[in-house]
């Protein structure tokens, strides 16, 4: 069988101790708020024997600051569920005494922000229960982390290629003399120019 536990024990903080071999089995362990329990502030603990049929007169023992041993009571206005005021603030452990057994321990009274309005705990063992731890739910696989995109380096600016400079177009040598042969006679008419304007 699957334990019922008040997934809000955990918010207020309380703890079970589970022996390996234990005899007697917490079942279930449930939290009541200021709304529902009106006037009281009690723990409320019932005992099954292994057919789970509840027992009359089973001892349990609770833990505060001293220890004070309880019985379970019987049918009727009770059905069977033995009580424990829970006058003094502070933290609580139940248990069944003379027997390896669960313990239910750190059960604050009240609320965190009021530990003396009224609540309560109703508890239940069992003996000879099988309990059967749920099964946790896998872990969701973590995100994987994002590998940054490199920032592209950008194309180096190539040097511009050098305009070479012009090269003079190379002359036949026909040609050549035949400009030398001008520039000679050009020089010659210039002479003559010169001493005229001279005389």
């Amino acid at each position: 069988m699957e334990r019922k536990w008040d997934s809000r024990l955990d918010d207020l903080g309380v703890r079970l101790e589970a022996p390996e071999q234990a005899e007697y089995r917490l079942v279930e362990a449930r939290w009541v708020g200021p709304d529902e329990a009106g006037d009281k502030r009690l723990i409320y603990v019932r005992v099954l024997d292994p057919s789970g049929a509840p027992v009359e007169g089973q001892l349990f023992r609770i833990t505060n600051g001293g220890e004070r041993i309880e019985r379970t009571k019987g049918g009727g206005f009770d059905q069977f569920w033995g009580n424990y005021p829970m006058f003094s603030a502070g933290l609580y452990a139940v248990d069944i005494p003379d027997a390896a057994s669960d313990k239910i321990s750190y059960l604050p009274t009240g609320l965190k922000e009021d530990p003396y309005t009224n609540t309560c705990y109703y508890l239940v063992f069992q003996r000879g229960a099988n309990i059967v731890e749920p099964i946790p739910e896998p872990l969701p696989d973590p995100e994987p982390i994002p590998v940054p995109i490199p920032i592209p380096e950008p194309d180096p600016i190539p040097d511009p290629i050098p305009i070479p400079d012009p090269v003079a177009p190379k002359l036949d040598e026909a040609t050549r003399r035949q400009l030398l042969a001008l520039l000679d006679e050009a020089q010659a008419e210039l002479a003559a120019a010169r001493k005229l304007l001279e005389a």
